[in-house]
């Protein structure tokens, strides 16, 4: 907690033009959020302590655990992996089992025949891709390893992320809805930008540090979690000083 917190801090400390206003201003928030929400409190798939290590050193149980993880939360993707990988280990051996079979293991984390069809077509691209073996990804630039990753059946651009991430220890800002909202209310990203646009102007003010990238994503997606969601809860919120959607609605009352 106090070594990301220097990190972060040092970063603060360089920010002097005017991009590097916005890049301030961002540590200013990372900051004042790792004094405010413990980091091992933080219960999402990104976080950095994802308390399932062996599978963020698997790169199959990783990408696998990814899309498990989506629309769920961390307690119910780690219960419906455990489940999952006490009875199947590899590709060759869920690429051969039924969707119902992997669909009733994964339940708990919902969407189950859905995710079971992916995890299974997911598996047998990288039979075939890949001889069953992802890491081989190692060796390829971090561009080429995302296009790739995202030709995979059910993999978008923030799973993708996810693997880069977690996975393979690649600096890759997964942005989902939280991640999205935050930037753009705070001011990062101007309200019209995409995720692809948002995802590049955070890049662009960080280090390729992939501690940084972690607590970045980490904090950015906690306080979407905790205090900015769609109705906001300004009144809560530990950073309104930096939010420039907080003061245009504080204006108007």
């Amino acid at each position: 907690m106090k070594e990301i917190k220097n990190r972060l801090g040092e970063e603060l400390n360089k920010a002097i033009s005017q991009k590097e206003k916005i890049k301030r201003r961002l540590f200013e928030v990372l900051i004042r959020l790792a004094s405010n929400i413990p980091y091992n409190s933080i219960q999402t798939y990104p976080r950095p302590d994802h308390p399932d290590q062996e599978k963020r050193g698997n790169l199959f149980k990783c990408l696998v655990s990814i899309i498990i993880s989506q629309r769920t939360t961390l307690e119910k993707e780690m219960e419906a992996g455990s489940r999952l990988f006490a009875k199947y280990q590899t590709p060759e051996e869920i690429a051969n089992a039924s969707v119902r079979e992997i669909a009733n293991l994964i339940k708990p984390a919902g969407m189950s025949e859905k995710k079971a069809r992916i995890i299974i077509e997911v598996s047998r691209e990288i039979l075939k891709r890949y001889q069953g073996k992802l890491e081989s990804l190692r060796e390829k630039p971090i561009e080429m390893v995302r296009r790739e990753i995202m030709e995979l059946p059910g993999i978008g651009p923030k799973s993708a992320d996810c693997f880069l991430e977690l996975g393979l220890g690649m600096p890759s800002l997964p942005v989902d809805i939280n991640v999205y909202r935050t930037a753009k209310r705070l001011g990062f990203a101007p309200s019209s930008a995409g995720r692809e646009k948002v995802k590049e102007i955070i890049e662009s003010l960080i280090p390729k540090d992939i501690e940084i990238y972690r607590a970045v994503h980490t904090y950015l997606l906690a306080l979407g979690k905790y205090y900015c969601k769609a109705t906001p809860k300004c009144g809560e919120c530990p950073v309104t000083e930096w939010c420039r959607y907080f003061k245009k609605h504080q204006k108007k009352k």
